[in-house]
C-alpha cells in the first residue's frame, strides 16, 4: 500500500464588503443616518432641556438620548468614510461630511447640498457595483447590479 498525497487545503475564503453591497446602497444608509443623526440632536437637546432649565430636573433623559446620539454619530461618520471611498469624494468634501455632524441639524444640510451638487450619485461599475455575465453562446452581456433585483446598463455585444 502506498501512502496518499495529502489533499491541498482548501483556499480561505474572504467576504469583500465593496462587491457585496452597492454604492446605491450606501447612499440610502448615508441619507437616513443623515436624518437620524439631526433627529438624535434634538432629542438630546430635549433631554438637556429637561436635566438643566426644568422645573423638575430628570437627568436619565440625557444619558439614554446621549447615547442613542453617540451611536449614531459613530455610524454617521463610518457611512461617510465609506462613502468618500467609493463615491471618490475629495478630502475637504469628506471633512465637512464628518464635521457636520457637530453643529446641530448640519448632517441634514450636508446631506442636501452633497445631493445638490451631485456628490451623492455614482456611476455604474464603480467599485462595489458588482458586474455579473449573463448569456449564451456567442452573447457577451454584462450587467451591473444597481439593487436588490435591479439591473442597469445593460450592455450587448455579438461576438463572431
Amino acid at each position: 500500500m502506498t501512502a496518499e498525497p495529502p489533499k491541498p487545503a482548501k483556499p480561505f475564503v474572504t467576504f469583500d464588503l465593496r462587491r457585496a453591497v452597492p454604492t446605491s446602497t450606501w447612499v440610502k444608509w448615508w441619507r437616513f443616518m443623515a436624518f437620524a443623526e439631526a433627529v438624535s440632536w434634538a432629542l438630546l437637546l430635549t433631554g438637556m432641556y429637561f436635566k438643566y432649565l426644568a422645573a423638575d430636573p430628570t437627568p436619565v433623559l440625557v444619558t439614554i438620548f446621549g447615547s442613542v446620539h453617540g451611536a449614531i454619530f459613530v455610524a454617521f461618520g463610518i457611512l461617510t468614510l465609506q462613502l468618500w471611498q467609493r463615491l471618490k469624494w475629495t478630502y475637504p468634501v469628506v471633512m465637512m461630511g464628518c464635521l457636520s455632524t457637530i453643529p446641530p441639524f448640519c448632517s441634514v444640510v450636508f446631506e442636501l447640498w452633497a445631493q445638490r451638487t451631485g456628490r451623492l450619485e455614482h456611476k455604474l461599475g464603480q467599485v462595489g457595483d458588482a458586474a455579473q455575465h449573463v448569456g449564451g453562446p456567442g452573447v457577451d452581456e454584462t450587467r451591473t447590479v444597481v439593487g436588490a433585483g435591479e439591473y442597469a446598463g445593460d450592455q450587448r455585444s455579438a461576438t463572431s
